[in-house]
């Protein structure tokens, strides 16, 4: 996938598609980004919205202002969450 990101992570670019953050999904964003638990990518939504700092319990919370946030960050239905990958 092509993604590039601003320094502080508000503005973000995916595959051709432009985001513009709030500074909870910018975090959440780095996390996703920087620290991948594992080679495929997969983080726990809850420890990412922790480290974000977010008090939200859930991913969809923290992006309801981002209509298209999954073409963003994509889940595998089980808490588990990771940058798009692909195009």
């Amino acid at each position: 996938s092509s993604f590039s990101h601003s320094d502080d992570y508000r503005d973000v670019s995916i595959n051709g598609l432009s985001f513009a953050l709030g500074p909870i999904q910018a975090r959440v964003v780095r996390v996703l980004h920087k620290h991948p638990s594992d080679r495929s990518g997969w983080c726990s939504g809850k420890i990412v919205l922790e480290k974000a700092g977010s008090s939200s319990v859930r991913m969809s919370d923290v992006f309801k202002s981002q209509p298209q946030w999954r073409k963003l960050i994509e889940s595998h239905r089980r808490g588990n969450y990771r940058l798009r990958r692909g195009g």
